[in-house]
Parts: C-alpha cells; sequence; structure tokens
C-alpha cells in the first residue's frame, strides 16, 4: 500500500468446538492495535453455532505506519 492507501480484510470463523476470536493482528509482519467500533476486542467467540465476522479497515499513515479499524458481528 502506498501512505494514504486503504484495503479491506474480511475474516470469516464458524462457530463450533474449536473456534476462537482475535487476539491480535499484524501488518507487514509487525503488530498493530485495532480500534474496535465498540471500544473493545473481541473476549469470546459469538455463540456455539453460526459464524463470526471479523472486518478489518487498513489505513496506511505513513511509512511502515498503519491503523487498523476493527469490527465484529456474529451470525446465527
Amino acid at each position: 500500500l502506498n501512505t494514504g492507501q486503504v484495503i479491506v480484510a474480511t475474516v470469516i470463523s464458524a462457530c463450533g468446538g474449536s473456534s476462537g476470536y482475535p487476539t491480535g493482528f499484524q501488518v507487514d509482519g509487525s503488530n498493530v492495535t485495532v480500534r474496535w467500533f465498540d471500544g473493545s476486542a473481541p473476549n469470546a467467540r459469538g455463540g456455539t453455532s453460526g459464524w463470526d465476522q471479523y472486518q478489518y479497515t487498513i489505513i496506511k499513515h505513513s511509512d511502515a505506519s498503519y491503523y487498523v479499524l476493527g469490527t465484529a458481528n456474529h451470525f446465527a
């Protein structure tokens, strides 16, 4: 990405026995803090069935610097 460019990545996780939730995020091999829509990171999966959807908007702020905006949703 060039500075000022944006990419959106969506991760869909089926809820079930071994499914989990995101606990970290990396861009270009470096940890990046996700700024979650509701102000706090997910701390559990959405349920025991259905799907969890995590959407990340990655904005290149400057050379090797990114903002990441995240949302989490559950679909039954």
